[in-house]
C-alpha cells in the first residue's frame, strides 16, 4: 500500500502541475487526496528501506514541500493539516537515513569514484587529489559512523577499494602523504564501525 502511495505521489510533479487551484472545490479536493496519500506514506513506511527506497521517499518529500508552498500561496488554511503529515514523513525519513549518508551517496564525486577504472589524467592529477582529500574529511569520514545498513556499508567498501586505487595512481603526486592519512583514518574508521555494528558485538552489549 505504501509502494502505491510513494508511486503515486512520485507520477506527481509540482514544475508542471498545479494542485492548489483557483477553484476553491477543485483545491480542497485535491488538498484531501494529497493529504491521504502522504498520510499512506507515513503510516505504512518501511521497518527497513532500502537505499532506492530512501531515495524516492527523498524525492516525495521535496516534491510534497513544493506542493505543500502552493496551497499556502493560495491561502489555503486547511493546509496546515498536509505540511504536518509532510512533517511526520521527514522526521521518518531522517531517523532511517541519517543526512551525513544521504550527502555522502548524492555526491557526484562518489559516483564518479564508484566508475573510477585506475587510470587518472596527470593534467590534472594535483587537482583531482586535492578534491580526493577534501572529500574524504567532509563527507566520507563523516558519514562512516552513522553506517547503519548492511548494503550502504556494502557500497562505503566498494568506494573504499576504488579510493585506494584513486590514491595509488596518485601516489607520486601525494607528496605530504596527506591523501594516503585521510584515507588511513577513514579505513580504520570503516573497520571499527563494521566490528561496533556486528551482532555479535552488539549481543555484548
Amino acid at each position: 500500500m505504501a509502494e502505491k502511495a510513494v508511486e503515486q505521489l512520485l507520477s506527481l510533479n509540482p514544475e508542471r502541475l498545479q494542485l492548489a487551484s483557483e477553484n476553491i472545490a477543485v483545491r480542497k479536493w485535491n488538498l484531501d487526496i494529497l493529504d491521504d496519500l502522504v498520510q499512506t506514506a507515513v503510516n505504512r513506511f518501511p521497518s527497513h528501506p532500502t537505499r532506492e527506497e530512501l531515495e524516492n521517499y527523498h524525492l516525495v518529500n521535496r516534491r510534497l514541500r513544493q506542493f505543500s508552498r502552493q496551497f499556502i500561496q493560495r491561502g489555503e488554511e486547511e493546509s496546515e493539516k498536509l505540511a504536518e503529515h509532510i512533517k511526520e514523513l521527514a522526521e521518518k525519513i531522517y531517523l532511517e537515513d541519517d543526512p551525513r549518508i544521504n550527502k555522502l551517496f548524492s555526491s557526484y564525486i562518489t559516483k564518479k569514484i564508484l566508475k573510477f577504472g585506475g587510470v587518472v589524467d596527470t593534467e590534472a592529477a594535483n587537482q583531482y587529489r586535492l578534491k580526493l582529500i577534501n572529500y574524504v574529511e567532509s563527507k566520507l569520514i563523516v558519514a562512516i559512523p552513522h553506517l547503519k545498513r548492511k548494503e550502504d556499508r556494502e557500497k562505503v567498501c566498494k568506494l573504499l577499494e576504488n579510493l585506494v586505487a584513486a590514491q595509488t595512481a596518485l601516489e607520486r603526486y601525494d607528496v605530504d602523504g596527506a591523501l594516503d592519512d585521510a584515507l588511513r583514518y577513514a579505513l580504520k574508521q570503516f573497520l571499527f564501525n563494521g566490528v561496533m555494528s556486528h551482532h555479535i558485538y552488539q549481543s555484548l552489549l
